[in-house]
């Protein structure tokens, strides 16, 4: 008899672990809208770097003009891309 109470409360004692940690998981994995955006805006930060210039411009050598011209380029996207990023500004 001892031993059936003992298998039936060791039972219910890993039931409840494991609804423990079912809760903790589940709290753990959850995602919401800030963490999708962040991993958006890193996806986009990746494939801007990963096509920033073609392998066949990397071999060749750049003049400092055309690095001159290329750096102004990305400074202007740069600032175009952030302007679109932001929120619009409320006025008071």
């Amino acid at each position: 008899m001892t031993s059936v109470v003992l298998a039936i409360v060791g039972a219910v004692m890993l039931v409840a672990l494991l609804g423990v940690l079912w809760r903790f998981w589940q709290h753990y994995a959850a995602r919401d809208q800030s963490d999708e955006e962040y991993e958006g805006r890193v996806a986009r930060l990746n494939d801007r770097q990963a096509n920033r210039v073609s392998d066949e411009r990397i071999t060749q050598n750049i003049t400092p003009d055309e690095a001159w011209d290329l750096m102004v380029r990305r400074g202007m996207e740069r600032r175009r891309r952030d302007r679109a990023e932001r929120p619009p500004r409320r006025r008071k």
